[in-house]
């Protein structure tokens, strides 16, 4: 026996989809697109690493020096707008994302919201509908913006994801500067 908050509704003889079924295969879907969503925001951030510190390696390790052939502080100029140059391109293609994957967590929950005022008899399920229209979009692609809590709480992890890299190239620039 299935326990009741993860059993699928019963489909109609008559292909007629109910708002409940309807309500269930979009909270599924949902949790599906944020599963992919997180798949790929972490295959952006453990690709940023090795691109980031494999480049940075390669460019100053001891068969690449690049000091030989610019000089000691153009050497580390060129370490530092490489890494400022992959740290904003990946930050910038995780934010577009990371966006993506807020605005189906913010219409997830409303969807969730929805539900539970019609299972708890807050709200009729003849009026519920209206609210469960929008929400039926992909919600990933749509232009809305998230609301700003969800964004800074998603945010400032992967600021400084995105900053430390570059911050640490700078930091090795000014000791060897001197």
């Amino acid at each position: 026996m299935t326990e009741p908050d993860t059993e699928q509704p019963q489909i109609r003889k008559h292909n007629e989809l109910t708002l409940d079924e309807l309500i269930w295969s979009q909270l599924q879907g949902k949790t599906k697109a944020l599963e992919r969503y997180d798949a790929i925001l972490w295959k952006i951030r453990s690709g940023y690493v090795i691109v980031l510190y494999g480049a940075l390696t390669v460019l100053s390790g001891k068969d690449f020096q690049l000091k030989g052939i610019t000089g000691e502080r153009v050497a580390l100029a060129i370490l530092i707008w490489v890494a400022l140059g992959i740290s904003l391109s990946a930050f910038l293609i995780d934010v577009s994302f990371l966006l993506a994957k807020l605005r189906v967590v913010e219409a997830r929950d409303t969807l969730s919201d929805v539900a539970l005022n019609i299972v708890t008899g807050k709200v009729k399920r003849s009026q519920a509908g209206n609210e469960v229209g929008a929400l039926l979009h992909l919600s990933g692609e749509s232009a809305k913006w998230p609301k700003w809590s969800l964004i800074w709480n998603a945010m400032w992890s992967i600021l400084l994801l995105y900053t430390i890299g570059p911050l640490v190239v700078m930091i090795i620039q000014h000791v060897i500067r001197g």
